[in-house]
């Protein structure tokens, strides 16, 4: 009986063994992309532990902010499932490089990516003459949001190169952008499970900021909505998704005269009797985003 104890103790030591160093094989950060026509979002993924302990973290702006709920990795198979989110990364090991797809479903569609990462590696000469755009930025809408909305803020980290920036509304954040800066102008990008995005943003010589949004407007509608209420939503202007937005500091905003950010172009009757309210629970943080 002792033997056998013995032999089952050292066969689960070499199995414990043998997933910590499959697990070497994935483990530490990597520059991730997820692919779908000619957009790419670009993101960063860590990778840590070892068997059941496996885990991909997926970053919002600089800081870490979503964990996989669940994480595995055989014969050069990593799979990363994000269940609140309805998210499931899919990769193959292919001569040190990540190549698979990411699928996330929702109640009323469902999203497919191609998948690539490469291992991190830090630039060897950081970029030179960096413009200084950290702080709070106003964003005047050339035509009024769904929501009402006449302007958004642009909020703004800075370290030396890298930047993380979120675009700020009455309903929420888009989530922060993140990149570093490169032939006069940044590339931002964000995902962290959901809320897939790129934005660009060039320093213009008037001080101004110019954003370039690569945001698909949804086509989704209410169930009961008539064909022609349909078409009105789907082509009435509105200044969320708007290619080109340009951002002013605060104090320059006001002086042209323009309205503050989340100040509405008409009042807006939040009663349960005339608009119905959906609430929904993006994570493991508990924080409600009101739609």
């Amino acid at each position: 009986m002792s033997t056998l104890l013995k032999i089952a103790g050292l066969a689960a030591l070499l199995a414990g063994g043998a997933s910590a160093l499959a697990a070497d094989k994935v483990t530490g950060r990597w520059d991730a992309q997820l692919v779908r026509g000619d957009t790419v979002i670009p993101f960063r993924l860590d990778i840590s532990g070892a068997g059941p302990a496996l885990k991909g973290t997926l970053y919002d702006g600089f800081r870490p902010y979503e964990d996989t709920t669940s994480a595995t990795f055989k014969d050069g198979k990593l799979v990363l499932n994000i269940e609140h989110y309805l998210t499931t990364i899919t990769a193959q090991l292919d001569h040190g490089k990540l190549v698979g797809n990411v699928v996330a479903q929702n109640r009323e569609n469902r999203a497919d990516y191609d998948f690539v990462a490469v291992r991190h590696v830090e630039p060897a000469k950081p970029p030179t003459n960096v413009p200084a755009i950290a702080g709070s930025w106003e964003i005047p809408l050339d035509a009024p949001s769904s929501k009402g909305e006449k302007a958004f803020r642009f909020v703004v980290e800075q370290k030396g190169a890298e930047v993380a920036a979120s675009i700020l509304r009455i309903d929420g954040d888009t989530g922060a952008f993140s990149g570093t800066f490169k032939d006069g102008k940044w590339v931002l990008s964000h995902y962290d499970g959901s809320r897939p995005g790129v934005i660009e943003v060039a320093p213009g010589k008037d001080g101004t900021l110019e954003i370039q949004q690569r945001i698909e407007r949804p086509q989704q509608t209410p169930a009961d909505a008539s064909a022609r209420e349909k078409s009105y939503a789907e082509s009435a202007p509105d200044g969320r998704y708007a290619q080109k937005l340009i951002a002013y500091r605060a104090e320059v905003a006001r002086a042209k005269g323009a309205a503050g950010a989340g100040e509405l172009s008409h009042s807006y009757d939040c009663s349960r009797s005339e608009r119905e309210v959906h609430v929904q629970f993006p994570g493991r943080h508990g924080q409600a985003r009101l739609q």
